[in-house]
This record gives C-alpha cells, structure tokens and sequence, in this order.
C-alpha cells in the first residue's frame, strides 16, 4: 500500500490525473473528498468506520496518501484539485438517504414517495432483495424522468450525483460477483465523466477486478475486461507481485483479520525470475517483445481479502491481464489505524493500481 502514494504522486503531479478512486463505498468515499477539499474530517475515524466489509483500507499508509491529497490540494496554485471517490457499489443506505435528502431539498412534496420506496433499505442492509430492487429502479428511473425539471430546481452537478446515488442503490441486487464488477465500471465511467476536469482518474483495488480479460477466479466480465472494451487503449492497468512476506486477510469464521505469509516461490514462478534481479522494486513492462517466461501462462503467488488457500498461487499468462506489473520483493503488512492512542485491526493485500486515461 505504501508503494500508491508515489505512483499518485507522480500521475497527478506530471501526468494531470485528477481523481483517486477506490475500491470502496461511493457515497461514503464522499466524506473524505469533503476533507481533502480543505473540509473537517477525521480521515481515520471515516475509513476505520467503513467497517469488516472494507477492512482492506483502514490503514495509515491509507490515510498517509489522503492526507497527502489534502496538503496537495491546499497548495496546487493554479492547477486542477485532486478528488477522492469510491466506484464500488456496497452499502445501499447511505446512498439512498443521499437520495432522500436531495428530494428534500429540492422536491419536498414529492420526497415521501421516494421515503416509502426505499423503507426496505435499512442501516442494516448489505444487499436489496429482488422486490426492494423494484422500488430502487423506480426511484432512480423517476429520477431520469424529471431530469430537466430537477436540474433547473438545484445544479447539473447535484442533480448527477443524486442520480448517481440513487443508481448505486439499485445496483447492490447482487446475484453474482459478475454483476459487482458491471456495476464497479459503471461507477468508475460516471467518475470519469463527472469528477475532476482531465478525465484522467486512477482506479486502487485488487488485481483481480482490474483484468483486461477474464480470469479463473473473477469470470468472464472483470470491470478491467468491461473498460478495456468501452475505452480500449486509454485504459491501462498495473498489477502488484511480491516475492516474499505477509500481509494480511479476513477470517470470516472468526471474525478477525489474520497474518497470511505468501508461499515459497517455485523455480519456475515469475516471481524467481523477477528477482533474479536484484532490485527491491521493478516496474515490468509486458507489452512488446517479452521473455517466454514472462509472455507465457506460469505460476505466480496472489492474495485475496478472504482467507482462501486456493487464491495464493495461480498460473496465467501476465500480459493477457495486466499491461505492466510492479514487483515487490518483499512485503510486511500494513500500520492499523491507530485512533485515541490504540490500533485497529487492518489488512495488506496484493492490490493494483490501474491508471485509466480517459482523454
């Protein structure tokens, strides 16, 4: 995770990428674009707040690139601001009382209606039920009906994110991981079009999501698959490979987060090879003329959030899913978040940073 913060250094600062969106909650990521625009906010308590759901991103080397953008932000002169965003779509009722309270604003009489439909999204809710996406799609389809109408009564702006909010409801009836993924490049488009001035937005989550094309573990659909098909080379995506080290994982069995240790790398891993190197740090390019054992299926190590065996080790071809890989020879788990003087459990996972260049 530390290994982000100078990657979006560097693609704000030289390449004009305007917008760091996570894998993460859309409307809850909201509090912490407040707090990077210069707004209150405690970036700790709000992404140790997520909860188990996104443990992955209650960490200091999280909060260390939030404050980062912040500082960026406070002293940028003339160029563009930075955003902060989520393009994952969990976590329906925040969305939906930012619906409600748009409606409120702008369309008092017409709010309670919107009120009824989403009482069958509560607090507690992860995901909307088939009849509750129902009254979700209504919701939203009513919005797109009155766009004009609405738009005239607050701003284009607002009125896109209400409607964007109230899209993110209906998209948590989750019938498959498939349908998360369709549902995370559409958010991850809407960014595009809709947050920042460059249309340059870099996508933080795991590599898996971010593959040109399907995977064993992900299917036939990853987001990465439905963006390279929608912007073609203007999408461009960079997975993580270690070598060697932990991290750490969800034990949905106890509840807690475990020390995962990578498994031994075998003679013929990429992983060996790429280390044969020397470096602690490799940028690998795996577009042109690559080695064979770079450019054919071979086994590398992975981690998922999840404590599952079956995810450490895999054999693919790097090239069909990644554009380059940036090699880790060793990684250690990440810093919890320490709030009132006392540390949180938090997680390190084989992550990507796919940077998407929409010009």
């Amino acid at each position: 995770f530390a290994s982000k913060l100078p990657i979006i250094d560097l693609l704000v600062r030289e390449a004009g990428f305007d917008v760091v969106a996570l894998e993460a909650p859309f409307t809850v990521m909201n509090d912490l674009e407040t707090y990077i625009q210069g707004g209150p906010g405690n970036p700790r308590a709000l992404l140790h707040a997520i909860g188990s759901l996104y443990f992955f991103w209650d960490s200091e080397e999280v909060v260390a690139a939030v404050e980062w953008m912040r500082e960026y932000n406070a002293h940028r002169g003339q160029k563009p601001a930075v955003h902060i965003a989520g393009f994952d779509s969990f976590l329906p009722y925040p969305a939906s009382r930012a619906v409600l309270a748009y409606l409120n604003s702008v369309d008092p009489a017409g709010a309670p209606t919107a009120l009824t439909q989403y009482a069958c999204v509560t607090s507690e809710t992860q995901f909307i039920t088939p009849s509750c996406a129902v009254q979700a799609r209504a919701v939203r389809d009513s919005l797109t009906e009155r766009e004009a109408e609405l738009t005239a009564k607050s701003s284009p702006a607002s009125f896109q994110e209400a409607l964007q909010n109230a899209r993110v409801v209906a998209q948590n009836e989750f019938s498959s991981g498939l349908q998360r993924d369709r549902a995370m490049s559409e958010n991850a488009r809407w960014l595009r079009q809709y947050r920042g001035a460059s249309r340059k937005i870099i996508l933080w989550g795991h590599n898996f999501h971010f593959s040109k094309t399907a995977t064993e573990w992900i299917g036939a659909e990853p987001m990465g698959k439905l963006l390279l098909d929608s912007l073609g080379d203007e999408y461009f995506v960079v997975g993580t490979l270690s070598a060697a080290g932990s991290f750490r994982q969800w034990d949905f069995r106890k509840q807690v987060t475990v020390t995962t240790t990578i498994l031994p790398l075998q003679p013929t891993s990429i992983e060996t090879h790429l280390r044969q190197r020397g470096e602690p740090f490799l940028l690998v390019p795996l577009r042109g003329v690559l080695p064979s054992w770079l450019a054919n299926p071979a086994r590398y190590n992975t981690g998922g959030t999840v404590v599952a065996p079956n995810l450490l080790a895999i054999v693919e071809s790097l090239p069909e899913h990644y554009d380059a890989a940036l090699f880790i020879d060793t990684i250690a788990p990440i810093t919890p978040i320490q709030i009132n003087g006392f540390r949180q459990a938090g997680v390190c996972c084989a992550s990507a940073a796919g940077a998407a260049d929409f010009r």
